[in-house]
């Protein structure tokens, strides 16, 4: 072994997490110890009808913050909608953003971070390190346990223009606290949080830089609005008997960790509980069910196989690969 080898490593973390239940009431307290002044709490129009909005809303403003608040966005953000987010921020003056409540709630606070502190559009920070001055402070608040968002220093928005994800990443597009309130995800629909653990499910499989199922789950979002977990759940057991010739001592220490055999085939095995697991949370397994026609999948999988994470796959990636994986669950 060599001394490079040996070296060690100097790690720190970005994020400082705060858990409990009941956890949302220090919102207040936590954005003045980081010196929020003027946030703009970014949250979906779903969640005001849960009254987690206002929650949010009192807590910051009891601790003498002036809030202003933003939700004209969905599911798949785009950057029309950063945009205009970022209008609304400038216009409130604000120093900070609060994201609460799903993966779009949190990526979508991280565009307008982005194009706030930055200016442009968010085609300009696709890729890593393209600001050019630090984002403004954030807390995450997710309000579903399948996202990551909270977690990472990528923001996920849709061009407006084409509809493709763009994965926008900066040092400083990572929360500074993300705020864990398991009793925020009690109040969502039984399929959200199927989806969403679903979502959680796919990065344990597809671990790292993520893979095939990835990319052959976004063309479906930005084509049809598919929500991301549902498409990645459609490929993630296909994709896994797809890459058995290379990925089966990965896929038999999954299943050895989660107490199944793996039996003679690893691969096909994880496979199956997986779309096992699949249909008993109610999640669509076929493309034809999500309104997708065979005649598009030839496009589909053209753009596929530009998509980023395909490259991080165990077995070479190409838009034939995708082709065969698109018909395997038409």
């Amino acid at each position: 072994m060599t001394r490079d080898e040996t070296a060690g490593f100097d790690f720190t973390l970005r994020t400082r997490l705060v858990f409990g239940p009941g956890s949302l009431a220090r919102l207040g307290e936590l954005a003045r110890e980081l010196g929020f002044r003027r946030p703009l709490l970014v949250a979906d129009p779903g969640l005001v009808a849960t009254g987690h909005v206002a929650r949010a809303r009192q807590a910051l403003e009891s601790a003498g913050l002036a809030v202003e608040t933003f939700h004209a966005f969905d599911s798949n953000p785009d950057s029309a909608m950063v945009a205009a987010g970022a209008v609304v921020a400038r216009a409130s003056g604000a120093d900070s953003l609060v994201g609460l409540g799903g993966g779009s709630s949190l990526d979508c606070a991280k565009g307008i971070a982005f194009v706030v502190t930055n200016g442009g559009d968010m085609s300009e920070y696709r890729g890593y390190a393209k600001a050019r001055t630090p984002l403004l402070p954030m807390i995450g608040v997710p309000t579903t346990a399948g996202t990551g968002s909270e977690a990472q220093s990528y923001a996920l928005i849709s061009d407006a223009a084409t509809h493709r994800k763009m994965a926008c990443g900066d040092p400083t597009a990572a929360f500074r606290i993300a705020l864990l309130d398991p009793e925020l995800t009690v109040s969502q629909p039984a399929s959200v949080t199927a989806v969403a653990g679903y979502d959680a499910l796919s990065h344990a499989v597809e671990s790292s830089m993520l893979g095939a199922a990835h990319a052959c789950a976004n063309p479906l979002t930005a084509h049809h609005g598919t929500t991301h977990g549902i498409a990645v759940g459609m490929m993630l057991a296909s994709v896994t008997r797809w890459n058995a010739p290379v990925a089966s001592g990965g896929y038999a220490e999954l299943l050895a960790a989660s107490g199944h055999d793996a039996g003679d085939s690893p691969a096909h095995t994880l496979a199956k509980r997986l779309d096992a697991l699949a249909e008993r949370g109610g999640l669509p397994r076929r493309l034809a069910a999500i309104g997708i026609d065979e005649a598009e999948l030839p496009e589909l999988a053209a753009e596929a196989a530009q998509e980023w994470t395909g490259t991080f796959n165990p077995r070479p990636f190409d838009a034939t690969a995708a082709l065969g994986l698109y018909r395997s669950v038409a």
